[in-house]
């Protein structure tokens, strides 16, 4: 497909990490600004004259296309949590590619409502009941072996640990109201969770959905 991009599109900065090959990646896209020229160099970068900025515009998803897409790529399985190179027509990986970038919420990197890039959600202004999405955590340890199971239906996504002692932190930012907490867990095998409420830590033992 050429050209790949032939509207204003998102340009953006990364928060760099290394992955398991020890290939610097993106650990936190952001949005910085829509460029209206055609670019596909990606980095750290400021607002053009002809740029427009909107701070609170996060990138969601971003997905590498090849240019050339081969028959025996499209026959070969994608398994669970693999990485694969995105090859260039002859083959040699990190060759031409062409680039998609998709938006799909702004909420994020309202001010004040998150925190290193991190979600930090905000209670409503009324007594309204709300849902935290649990893949919308501030902070998890163990991310080697922490995981989101993505589920049809109503049953909605949530965070797979295979590991003991992990813990997931998030941040609610509170405006005077009192809610009841409801936290929905599952559990192969008897499982002890313990959840830590500003400082005070409440324990439910023997949980077991099987």
């Amino acid at each position: 497909v050429l050209p790949p991009l032939s509207t204003p599109f998102v340009r953006s900065w990364l928060d760099s990490g290394t992955d398991r090959e020890g290939v610097a990646t993106s650990t936190n896209w952001q949005t910085e600004s829509f460029q209206t020229t055609l670019s596909l160099r990606c980095g750290a970068f400021s607002a053009r004259g002809n740029s427009n900025y909107f701070p609170d515009y996060f990138i969601r998803n971003i997905s590498g296309v090849p240019l050339v897409i081969r028959n025996e790529d499209l026959t070969r399985p994608l398994h669970y949590n693999q990485i694969r190179n995105i090859e260039s027509p002859s083959g040699t990986p990190g060759g031409a590619r062409a680039y998609l970038a998709s938006v799909h919420n702004r909420k994020n990197n309202i001010y004040a409502a998150n925190e290193n890039g991190t979600m930090i959600h905000l209670a409503p202004e009324d007594y309204t009941g709300f849902t935290i999405s649990p893949i919308h955590a501030t902070q998890v340890n163990n991310q080697t072996r922490t995981f989101i199971s993505e589920k049809f239906g109503n049953q909605g996504d949530s965070l797979r640990f295979e590991q003991s002692n992990t813990t997931a932190r998030y941040t609610l930012r509170g405006n005077g109201n009192s809610y009841n907490l409801y936290l929905r867990v599952s559990s192969i095998g008897n499982s002890t969770i313990l959840v830590t409420i500003n400082g005070r830590v409440y324990t439910v033992s023997n949980v077991n959905t099987t």
